[in-house]
């Protein structure tokens, strides 16, 4: 098990109206700052000297809170349960927050019943769902680690006995030492229960089945639990273990008649097919549509694995059966639009926009709908048909408005009066994109288009609004929807207990009460930056990035082309700066490149797991891993990669050996870094005669084309802001 990491502490040195200095930061959440900092890092004895010295005491309320947390970090009990009592009596408001310190104090000076009496006391106010089962953890540990404690003597507690009954059972079950324990001792039937009553899941199940594999007994176990292990190494990508449980299964006499029969043999199907086993998967899915029917998503898999096996008549066939069989099966414009790509492949465009256009006309419901529209303009353009491609774009951008990709769709209009020599068309739709989305991939590549052909377009932000005028401009937003939430007295309550958590460093309390906040009120703009700028201040980054891209997405398409550069810092922050310049000055890497791709990759989350297990900032698999350290002739640990240098390291290390192999091409190196490198070269020989715009929309997988134009994007948009004196990137 992964040890928990220490919070990372980042120097905030970017955007003066965002950190500030104390006026700033006052005016801002009206509390005093002095001495916070000292006692988010755990040094208590400098931050009551900061405090005491202070000659001018505005709020005592949040002073003697922080003097409470750091009397008691001290152990002078004593004076902290005087000072959390007293701020009780000014301020009850305060009394879910103050009442578990008082709680804390209590059991560490061993009086049980104190104890919970003052977590009795949170829980009489309006708190919550998730912090009330924070205290009621918290009473568990009290209860359980004290038998004297019995419902006679507490009342009360009959309220945490409901709430923790359905929890027992589950939890005994549950326990992965307990499980492990009847595997070890080789109790065989108590593992066969457990399964059956309750069946583990995520990496519990995981850690079961390879410890159930390592001591097993074939003829010991049932054939349910077995099959129960083969599809749990399925799942958890063991795919060589699964394939073990199977030979045990098929090694007990009349097996195929103790199994649910279908699930078993699709199975047999699905694990072939993940197994690379393309022939054999074929087989196993062939006898299985011949004894249950048609089945749209056996179908499907027959005609991909003749797809792997590039039998390309096969597979067409195969996914003509569904649609013949399947008209309205949600996987019909799958189908057609995979039919349109290999058309595009194989650069049968006049084919391939017939598939697209079918899409859109015919098969709209899915989610391929709106790009379909692009890729059928393309297909015109492709063949040098401009005003055909412009046509279809045109009815793309009018009809959805609202689409995700209507950029693109302008853009590429853009492009074809180009074509055409239609010039002064074009300049007025390169504008239009590079105003409506100042930061996007396409904003990008239209301001570069007009400074090619000797047109400019000025991007001006506002760097003059700051601090509170941020806030006045995101409420002048806030007017235009009607259902803003205003903030009601409760909420104001929330937010002053958050804020007073926050600043000391106890960010696990006060997301107890920030959240809500931030999960109740999208539409209050001011609120939301608030809250990212407090998460930011007390260093939470990871928090204060969520919140500032949440916030990105809910400012209406009108507003952003005036956003303050204040805003713009807190939506591309050089974190890590200092160390990625130091990582790409080593290996000749734009560093901004690299804090666009983690800004993509993890949203600067040091903590992120991926589903297919790539971790932490730069989400380096572990296999990759092993490879770097291996080439670097280091050790290696797996659990290092949570750790943001070790991580950064790494993964420069590994673009830059991208890099190398693919001549200093950026988008060939992040498509390889997404998406592998044996892929980036398929698609760079595949469509090395394409002009730039059309070589990165032929990229192959719609996962990495939009990774290639978002990283694209946010990389651009670093040089610009790093231009502006007033954004700091770095110690510089």
């Amino acid at each position: 098990m992964r040890m928990k990491t220490l919070p990372v502490i980042i120097a905030i040195t970017f955007c003066a109206g965002i950190t500030g200095n104390s006026e700033m930061q006052r005016e801002l959440f009206g509390i005093d700052w002095t001495g916070t900092a000292a006692l988010r890092q755990g040094d208590y004895s400098t931050a009551l000297q900061q405090i005491l010295i202070e000659p001018v005491v505005e709020d005592t309320l949040f002073r003697d809170f922080k003097l409470a947390v750091i009397y008691y970090r001290l152990h002078n009990y004593s004076t902290a349960l005087s000072l959390l009592q007293g701020i009780i009596e000014r301020q009850p408001a305060c009394a879910p927050i103050v009442f578990v310190y008082i709680a804390e104090i209590e059991r560490e000076l061993g009086r049980p019943g104190n104890t919970l009496a003052a977590y009795r006391s949170v829980l009489r106010d309006e708190i919550s769902q998730r912090y009330r089962h924070y205290i009621y953890e918290k009473l568990r540990a009290v209860v359980e680690a004290d038998t004297t404690i019995t419902m006679e003597q507490a009342p009360w507690l009959e309220e945490y006995y409901r709430w923790r009954a359905p929890l027992q059972e589950a939890e005994v079950l549950s326990n992965i030492d307990t499980i492990e324990g009847y595997i070890d001792d080789a109790k065989w039937s108590s593992v066969d229960s457990v399964i059956v009553n309750y069946t583990p899941a995520g990496k519990d199940a995981c850690r079961i089945v390879k410890s159930i594999r390592a001591a097993l007994d074939e003829n010991a176990i049932s054939l349910n639990t077995l099959f129960w292990c083969a599809r749990t190494a399925r799942s958890c990508r063991e795919l060589t273990l699964a394939r073990q449980f199977l030979d045990h299964i098929e090694k007990r006499p009349g097996y195929s008649d103790s199994l649910p029969a279908r699930q078993y043999r699709l199975f047999l199907a699905q694990l072939s097919y993940d197994l690379r086993e393309w022939n054999e998967s074929i087989r196993e899915y062939k006898r299985y549509l011949n004894l249950y029917g048609q089945d749209p998503d056996v179908l499907m898999a027959i005609a991909r694995a003749y797809r792997k096996l590039n039998k390309k008549k096969e597979s067409a066939d195969w996914y003509d059966r569904v649609l013949k069989a399947f008209p309205r099966s949600p996987k019909t414009q799958e189908i057609i639009w995979l039919r349109a790509w290999n058309y595009e492949d194989a650069r049968r465009f006049d084919l391939a926009g017939k598939q697209y256009r079918l899409i859109y006309t015919k098969y709209s419901k899915g989610i391929r709908t709106d790009e379909s529209y692009v890729r059928h303009a393309l297909c015109f353009f492709k063949r040098k048909k401009y005003d055909a491609a412009r046509i279809v774009l045109d009815t793309f951008v009018n009809k959805l408005q609202d689409s995700p990709l209507v950029l693109a769709g302008y853009f590429w209009q853009a492009k074809c009066y180009l074509a055409m020599d239609k010039k002064d068309d074009a300049f007025t739709i390169l504008r239009l994109v590079s105003r409506k989305e100042p930061f996007d991939y396409y904003a990008h590549r239209s301001r570069q288009l007009l400074l090619e052909l000797g047109e400019t377009t000025e991007v001006l932000i506002d760097t003059n609004c700051s601090g509170a005028g941020v806030l006045t401009w995101f409420d002048s937003i806030s007017q235009s929807f009607s259902e803003k939430k205003e903030i009601s007295s409760a909420d104001s309550i929330a937010l002053l207990n958050g804020l007073y958590l926050a600043s000391i460093g106890d960010l696990e309390k006060a997301d107890f009460f920030l959240e809500p906040l931030e999960l109740g009120s999208p539409r209050n703009l001011s609120l939301q930056y608030k809250l990212a700028l407090l998460y930011l201040h007390v260093g939470a980054t990871p928090e204060a990035f969520r919140i500032a891209r949440r916030l990105t997405w809910r400012i209406p398409p009108e507003f952003r082309v005036e956003m303050p550069l204040d805003v713009y810092c807190l939506f591309y922050p050089p974190f890590y700066a200092d160390r990625i310049i130091n990582e790409a000055k080593q290996y000749d890497l734009d560093p901004f490149l690299i804090s666009g791709l983690i800004r993509q990759e993890s949203t600067f989350n040091p903590e992120i797991v991926s589903p297919a297990g790539a971790v932490g900032l730069m989400q380096i698999m572990p296999y990759t891993g092993k490879y770097i350290a291996e080439k670097k002739g280091k050790d290696f640990s797996a659990d290092s990669l949570y750790m943001p240098y070790y991580n950064i390291h790494f993964g420069v290390f590994y673009l830059h050996e991208l890099q190398q192999e693919f001549d200093s091409n950026s988008v060939l190196t992040l498509a390889a870094y997404n998406a592998g490198p044996h892929n980036a070269k398929k698609w760079k020989e595949q469509n090395k005669n394409d002009e730039f715009d059309l070589f990165v929309e032929n990229i192959g997988f719609t996962e990495t084309r939009n990774y290639v134009k978002k990283v694209m994007g946010n990389y651009w948009t670093y040089r610009f802001l790093s231009s502006n004196p007033s954004y700091v990137y770095g110690s510089k």
